[in-house]
């Protein structure tokens, strides 16, 4: 009876000192911060009544938070990217919104929904009152 009293105690002792071990080796590292989905390449087709439009955007976050980048396909090179305005990501919808002016067609307003390996939406061109689709899958590295 007194060895099992014996062993008992001993295996006590060695599970809680390997459960303090380990909850303190958990506690020592720091955790990693989670990736942003959104971050990275993507190349959109905005299908249009003049017909379906081409090109890359590139989304980055920094300190400051979001900044968007858009070049469509046939730009003049040199030209560099579009930077958009009035960035935002909502994280209980996934929904990714933004706004860029365009030369020829006034401002532009785009809300993406954000899937695993695409994002859909909608542009709207703002002057005409009208929403075209507009969708982003990941760009090939």
């Amino acid at each position: 009876m007194m060895r099992l009293i014996q062993t008992s105690l001993v295996l006590i002792v060695v599970l809680f000192a390997s459960s303090c071990a380990s909850s303190g080796e958990m506690a020592s590292t720091e955790p990693a911060e989670p990736i942003n989905p959104l971050l990275g390449n993507w190349e959109y087709v905005i299908d249009s009544p003049n017909g379906m439009f081409t090109g890359g955007m590139h989304i980055n976050e920094d300190e400051s938070g979001l900044s968007v980048g858009l070049t469509e396909e046939g730009q003049p090179e040199g030209t560099g990217p579009l930077m958009v305005d009035e960035i935002a990501f909502d994280e209980e919808t996934q929904t990714l919104s933004f706004s860029f002016v365009d030369d020829q067609f006034g401002k532009m307003v785009v809300n993406l929904v954000l899937g695993e390996e695409e994002m859909v939406g909608t542009m709207r061109v703002t002057q005409f009152g009208a929403d075209v689709p507009m969708t982003a899958t990941r760009a090939e590295e």
